[in-house]
């Protein structure tokens, strides 16, 4: 694993470097195959490195060609190879294999928005965050598993998704995560997700159906705007980085709201009401 750090000043005193390098010393146990600066002034990065990728030439930070963009990066880019196939095809140099590079040059081709087009995990330095790219088939027809299966393949994610295919009891895979994801069409009712907070499983998916009704929104999950992935996809990665608070998610409002003996009541007072 390496090991990120850096310093933005925000007067107008410039970056002392001793002071990085001794930040950076502190992580060397993180990434002991060499260390990297950058420094411009207010800014400066630092980086150890655990070499995995690119062992030869994937030191950093790594620079575009005329050094206008610099990179520290920890993490793993899962569709890199991909990227780079695409964005060697708009006419972008790639001086090394290493995944960082690709995210330089998507920040060349795409800006700020270049995070939806990273499939990966990673904390980046000024607030992109690679971790914010779900994709989905939009039909689903005969073809669907053999699709959903070449999509995990070309993101570099076939060995870390399990396709469980239908259960007819879903409680040993609910008991096994941490976050129920539904980022599904609108449902009019949605049983599966009472099913995961009956589990204690904070729900994220999008606030559409019946969902805003069964979820509380920072309580027992997260609603995200439909149709809206990168808010889906951050949403994930902040409670992944935050147990306590998935702990605190989950069964409350299922006990409070959806027990048999309260939906019987609610029905039996409807039908009072009706027959009014």
């Amino acid at each position: 694993m390496c090991e990120i750090c850096g310093i933005c000043s925000v007067g107008s005193i410039p970056i002392e470097p001793t002071l990085l390098e001794k930040m950076n010393a502190t992580l060397i146990h993180r990434g002991p195959d060499g260390t990297g600066y950058f420094l411009d002034g207010l800014v400066g990065l630092a980086m150890c490195r655990l070499a995995i990728i690119d062992l030869n030439t994937g030191d950093q930070p790594i620079f575009n060609e005329d050094r206008t963009v610099a990179i520290v990066f920890n993490g793993e880019i899962y569709n890199y190879r991909q990227l780079r196939d695409e964005l060697m095809g708009k006419g972008h140099r790639f001086a090394t294999r290493s995944d960082t590079k690709v995210i330089v040059h998507a920040y060349e081709e795409w800006g700020e928005d270049c995070p939806r087009h990273l499939t990966g995990c990673s904390p980046l330095p000024s607030g992109m965050r690679p971790a914010s790219a779900f994709s989905w088939p939009e039909s689903v027809g005969d073809d669907y598993p053999a699709r959903l299966h070449r999509l995990a393949a070309d993101l570099g994610l076939a060995d870390q998704v399990v396709f469980t295919g239908h259960l007819e009891d879903v409680r040993p895979a609910l008991a096994a995560l941490d976050i129920f994801v539904h980022p599904g069409d609108p449902e009019p009712f949605g049983l599966v997700n009472l099913e995961a907070m009956a589990m204690g499983k904070p729900v994220v998916a999008f606030a559409h159906g019946a969902l805003p009704g069964i979820v509380t929104d920072g309580e027992t999950g997260v609603l995200i705007p439909p149709g809206d992935e990168a808010a889906l996809a951050k949403a994930v990665v902040v409670l992944l980085q935050d147990p306590a608070r998935r702990a605190a998610m989950g069964r409350t409002r299922v006990e409070e709201c959806f027990t048999a003996e309260r939906i019987a009541s609610e029905m039996e007072a409807t039908l009072q009401e009706v027959v009014k």
